[in-house]
């Protein structure tokens, strides 16, 4: 029997999206969002909270919370060269808070980036490195990234809208586990099922 239309039609993208999200893998994840934070860096022209939002964001998606003395060194490499150079000239944060504030000073005494050169919704991921100059060589092809801001999906319930860490979803009844609600553990134990539940998603036959 010919099913389609009784079922809705997704894209393949769509389908590895809902794929991604019904793994609970937390090397896996561990390792996208490691490359992904790899690539971030500040942009000449950005703000420094919407810098920070995005990589705090980035971190938010590792199985494991950073301790404060690597992620403000790491941050710090990441800024750029003015910022970077204000931050350490007086004192290296030893806390994360203490990191966010004063780069946010230094972001005050040296001019807050204008507006019409900071794009607040492009994910800086994308950035150049500090040290890279221009040249006539073209750009490596690189694979589109979600832009920042775009819908999130969430690796504990799989529903959009939010992150794992925000997630008010109870913990797996089965085994227990922070990671997973009870429907995402039945669900990715139970290969007949493996295109319906947790989410009722079905997919074109």
């Amino acid at each position: 029997n010919d099913r389609r239309g009784q079922i809705n039609e997704i894209t393949w993208n769509d389908y590895l999206t809902w794929v991604k999200g019904t793994i609970d893998d937390d090397s896996t994840r561990c390792l996208e969002t490691t490359a992904k934070l790899a690539r971030c860096y500040m942009r000449p022209g950005q703000t420094v909270r919407n810098f920070l939002d995005y990589y705090e964001a980035l971190e938010a998606e590792l199985p494991d919370r950073l301790p404060d003395s690597y992620r403000v060194c790491s941050a710090i490499h990441r800024l750029t060269p003015a910022l970077r150079t204000q931050v350490v000239s007086r004192e290296i944060p030893s806390t994360w808070q203490k990191f966010v504030s004063s780069v946010t000073q230094a972001e005050t005494i040296l001019g807050r980036p204008n507006s019409s050169n900071s794009n607040t919704h492009s994910s800086p991921a994308s950035s150049i490195t500090p040290n890279s100059n221009p040249t006539n060589t073209p750009a490596t092809p690189q694979a589109p990234r979600r832009p920042y801001g775009g819908i999130v999906t969430c690796y504990k319930c799989g529903e959009e809208g939010h992150i794992s860490t925000k997630c008010f979803k109870p913990d797996c009844e089965t085994c227990k586990s922070n990671r997973h609600t009870t429907n995402r553990h039945l669900a990715s134990h139970d290969p007949a099922t493996p295109a319906t539940a947790p989410n009722n998603v079905r997919f074109a036959s």
